[in-house]
């Protein structure tokens, strides 16, 4: 609320107000100096557009293992100066989680394995908090070693990729048989060498898999579990 006076050069014939609060009216007074001397001000009331608080739109998990998951959240409008993240962590304890604003997924380790979870995803602005979302999964029970000949009526068909994009695909398939699978694994070979596998809920159709390098050629396996009987894998290849 405190004036401000700005001097300009007498052939400027506009000029940029900046640092301005959104939402606010602000009345703006000009004079003309000549020798000293001011003219007769002329006056302009404007208000500022009001600013779109940040809202968070939804929280998602992928990659569910035994002891770890990732979670993944989208935010709409303006941006947060933080996050905070609530959940009780193996030994039942409250476990708060402060993230940076630009932040849109964290990695969640030492978890117990088959033990239901809550997370509850805060946004904060200037010291408040957002609406929050919710969300509820389950770990991984087990590591589950299937045997090949121990395999399923039901399978898995149509395995393929949907979208690509120079660092993500989307794979989809079709489940078939009246048995549903408690887990599908996905399996593929990261450009280091290294076996990477990912178990998805049973109930699930696609999955998006990121983090992929572009231009690389990419294997990817899929197969169903059902205790401790596995369905026959298919494999699709992918070009990022």
């Amino acid at each position: 609320g405190r004036p401000q006076e700005i001097p300009l050069e007498g052939d400027v014939r506009s000029y940029d107000v900046k640092e301005l609060r959104a939402g606010k009216k602000y009345k703006f007074i000009l004079y003309g100096l000549t020798e000293g001397k001011r003219t007769k001000p002329v006056t302009a009331e404007i208000s500022t557009e009001k600013s779109i608080p940040p809202r968070l739109e939804s929280l998602s998990v992928s990659d569910i293992l035994s002891d770890s998951l990732r979670l993944s959240w989208e935010v709409s409008g303006g941006e947060f100066d933080s996050f905070l993240l609530l959940y009780r962590d193996a030994e039942g304890k409250p476990k708060e989680d402060t993230l940076d604003g630009e932040q849109r997924k964290i990695t969640i380790e030492d978890l117990k394995p088959g033990k239901k979870y809550k997370f509850i995803l805060y946004g904060i602005t200037g010291g408040k908090k957002s609406k929050a979302v919710t969300l509820e999964t389950t770990t991984v029970p087990r590591k589950v070693v299937p045997t090949a000949a121990s395999t399923l009526v039901t399978r898995l068909v149509n395995f393929k990729p949907s979208e690509v994009t120079k660092d993500s695909v989307t794979l989809t398939w079709l489940v078939e048989g009246n048995v549903p699978f408690e887990w599908i694994v996905l399996q593929y070979r990261e450009p280091e060498g290294g076996i990477r596998e990912l178990l998805i809920p049973g109930q699930d159709t696609f999955i998006i898999v990121q983090g992929l390098l572009p231009s690389q050629k990419y294997e990817f396996t899929v197969y169903g579990i059902k205790g401790n009987k596995r369905s026959e894998s298919l494999s699709t290849e992918v070009q990022t």
